[in-house]
């Protein structure tokens, strides 16, 4: 099921094989849905006061409530490209605060969000117990969470990158469910890597694409693997303008992947995500 902000209608979920579609948050200025794994729970973005802070849904009972508490969150403008841990128990998402500064925050079961890295424009999960992918916006790297109570510990000399960009401009992240490939956006390309290391196996170039769309020039702020992996849901901004697009991401589904992706009704703003079911 795809989940995305729709058009007067919030956060909904539409069956690609059926066309059925059910809303599950209704409202106005909603955005970037993250679901766990198994589809049971949900966070999403609203904005209030002008502030756009994060909140978790569950589907199945209609609990709706701030993910972080207040003290976490005193300095927060904007949060965005929220990513459940595998487990599904903690929530990795990115902070913009009042002054400019740009965070991946970790939120804690318990409700406590912590700084997790600076400067970090995007992050996701890499494989194995409590590991961040993260990036600096030029490379990619795994950071191991030993102390869920201080995430920012890195060890001495710093993180090996898993994987760099020459020139930089890594605007969004995602992992694919089987967690041996992650995916990366810039303004013009998105790469797709394996965990095992080596060069990049696929690259879709966006410039040809993006050309032959009206004004304005779509802005790569979200990904999302399909559960087989064959394809990736690419969600651009800006905000007055959000579009949706399909991605090859295996060379087997070449010539299969539409390029823009008109859905019904149309995103409202940023955000997608790609999930079996939603329970």
């Amino acid at each position: 099921m795809l989940v995305y902000p729709a058009q007067g209608e919030g956060i909904v979920a539409l069956d690609l094989a059926t066309g059925d579609r059910r809303t599950l948050v209704a409202g106005d200025d909603l955005a970037w849905p993250a679901l766990d794994r198994k589809g049971t729970r949900l966070v999403y973005t609203a904005t209030r006061d002008g502030k756009r802070m994060i909140r978790r849904f569950s589907p199945a009972d209609g609990s709706d409530h701030e993910l972080c508490d207040g003290s976490s969150m005193r300095d927060t403008w904007r949060v965005a490209r929220p990513a459940f841990s595998p487990a599904g128990d903690k929530v990795a998402f990115v902070s913009r605060d009042v002054f400019g500064s740009v965070r991946l925050m970790l939120a804690l079961p318990s409700g406590v969000c912590l700084r997790a890295a600076d400067a970090a424009p995007a992050g996701a999960w890499a494989p194995g117990d409590d590991r961040l992918l993260v990036t600096d916006g030029a490379a990619v790297a795994a950071q191991t969470i030993v102390n869920p109570l201080e995430p920012w510990q890195r060890p001495p000399g710093g993180l090996p990158p898993l994987y760099r960009l020459d020139g930089g401009g890594i605007a969004a992240l995602a992992v694919n469910r089987a967690m041996d490939r992650y995916a990366i956006a810039t303004a013009n390309e998105v790469r797709i890597v394996p965990f095992a290391g080596g060069a990049a196996s696929r690259s879709v170039r966006l410039a040809e694409l993006f050309d032959r769309e009206p004004a304005p020039r779509p802005v790569p702020e979200a990904l999302a693997f399909s559960p087989d992996g064959e394809f990736l849901a690419l969600s651009c901004g800006p905000d007055d303008g959000p579009r949706l697009f399909l991605l090859c991401a295996e060379r087997r589904c070449e010539g299969r992947a539409a390029a823009p992706w008109k859905l019904d009704p149309p995103p409202s703003a940023p955000g997608v995500a790609w999930v079996p079911n939603v329970l």
